[in-house]
């Protein structure tokens, strides 16, 4: 049987060379350095850096994260939240 070259198939190292030409999209929440996140465990975490989808911490610094696993410090929704209730009087 012989080999037919099929025109709607790339040879397998253009397929390679036009992904890594490709410019890479923000496709994951970006964190910066020193910028405090909430683990979905609760768990209160300081970013390191970040590496397209890993995000590293300085509490664990050989565990990363996925950057829809952890979610920015929110100081206006926190200190809201804070407040003592209207109702109650002392």
């Amino acid at each position: 049987m012989e080999k037919q070259n099929r025109p709607d198939r790339q040879p397998a190292h253009r397929a390679i060379t036009t992904m890594t030409n490709m410019k890479q999209e923000n496709i994951y929440p970006q964190f910066k350095p020193n910028q405090k996140v909430r683990s979905i465990f609760g768990e209160w975490l300081t970013v390191l850096y970040q590496r397209g989808c890993q995000v590293f911490v300085v509490e664990k610094p050989n565990t990363h994260y996925h950057p829809t696993k952890v979610f920015p410090y929110d100081q206006t929704k926190d200190a809201s939240s804070h407040e003592p209730h209207p109702a109650s009087s002392d």
